[in-house]
């Protein structure tokens, strides 16, 4: 309720018949919306008369946010597997945009000489990247959490500009105060949350999973193994630091996400989603190869639902569990940070001042101690 009300929705009703709803008028409303809602629909119909039903639905709620078709199957093997973030746009689609669109850039100006002579082909590839994503936001709608997840990653890519990389929580932050100056009641959205925990949890976390040293010149073999790593340590810290917001909203645990999250989100956001934003333009310049590409996007979804399932078939692929108090959830997160901490100092990755060290040394065992007295006594 309090939610709703922040947006300006004070009233509730449904009816029984959709066909006892009559427009009085039209034409209102916000310009932009109204500009982008007719070609967007014109979207929605193409992908529906271009797929199946099924591989159509996941590829529209990636594509441009509508999430109405979804078979409940679908979202139950989703859910299961903890890969229901993929068909909801968010930092991770927004994000695999920017880095794709940077990535392409940057590849065809370097073999542009005149260009590479005189200009920062980094600083172009940014700035070029920005369009893409914009569009993105756009054809997706344009929702609240589309626009949050837009800010957070044009944020991110605004540092590396500035040449602020390195200085990551400084800029998660920054993007948590545009957002929140924008839409205040974000902070108690569900997805705002999970958001960034999932964010600054990967910050935290993922440089101590990866692998300290690798060849300067690495082998292909090498750069497989990094980029797995990677991949690896992103969706194990991601599924650290939401798991206690997972457990108090939804109390579902699932052991299978990591190698779920490991199989799907490649091919979901690599290979899927790629394609269906270039059928996406398509759609206007050149239908029938706009048919071609989302009959490619359709089978690559067709294959990422086939290893969701079976995982999602699996015994104990889902567990229901009790969801933590808020003070439980906060000592969760406080261990997860001083562990994390203590092992970049271990590792050498880190430098802190010696008497934060002993206050860290010192929260290890104080935190586990009221884990296991909570515990013993039956108040956990």
């Amino acid at each position: 309720e309090k939610r709703l009300r922040y947006r300006g929705v004070v009233v509730e009703g449904n009816i029984g018949n959709p066909s006892e709803l009559i427009l009085i008028r039209g034409g209102y409303g916000n310009p932009l919306r109204r500009l982008l809602e007719v070609p967007r629909r014109d979207i929605i119909d193409f992908i529906r008369k271009s797929t199946g039903k099924e591989t159509g639905a996941v590829i529209l709620a990636m594509t441009v946010g509508e999430k109405k078709g979804i078979p409940q199957n679908i979202r139950d093997i989703f859910n299961a597997t903890g890969t229901s973030h993929i068909l909801a746009i968010s930092g991770l689609h927004v994000g695999i945009i920017a880095f794709l669109s940077i990535f392409f850039m940057m590849t065809a100006l370097r073999h542009w000489q005149w260009i590479v002579l005189r200009f920062n082909i980094r600083i172009i590839s940014h700035v070029a990247a920005i369009f893409p994503v914009v569009f993105y936001a756009l054809i997706a709608g344009g929702g609240i959490s589309v626009i949050r997840a837009t800010i957070m990653i044009l944020t991110f890519m605004l540092a590396l500009l500035l040449g602020r990389g390195r200085d990551l929580f400084n800029t998660l932050a920054m993007a948590g105060f545009m957002i929140l100056i924008i839409t205040p009641y974000s902070f108690f959205d569900v997805s705002f949350q999970l958001s960034f925990s999932a964010v600054a949890a990967i910050l935290l976390i993922s440089p101590v999973l990866m692998p300290k040293q690798l060849p300067e010149v690495p082998s292909l073999r090498t750069k497989i193994y990094r980029s797995l790593m990677g991949m690896g340590a992103v969706s194990f810290s991601a599924i650290l630091g939401t798991w206690p917001l997972v457990s108090y909203y939804f109390n579902i645990f699932s052991p299978v996400a990591l190698l779920a999250n490991l199989l799907a989100v490649p091919i979901f956001g690599f290979i899927a989603l790629p394609l269906s934003l270039a059928g996406t333009i398509a759609i206007f310049l050149y239908p029938p190869l706009a048919i071609i590409l989302f009959s490619w996007a359709s089978q690559a979804v067709a294959a990422a639902l086939s290893v969701v399932d079976f995982l999602a078939a699996l015994p104990y692929a889902s567990l229901v569990v009790v969801p933590p108090a808020i003070w439980q959830a906060l000592l969760y997160w406080a261990f997860l940070i001083v562990i994390t901490l203590r092992l970049k100092v271990f590792r050498g990755l880190t430098a802190i001042h010696p008497s934060i060290l002993r206050g860290v040394n010192y929260a290890i065992p104080l935190i586990i101690f009221i884990y296991l007295g909570t515990a013993l006594f039956g108040y956990a």
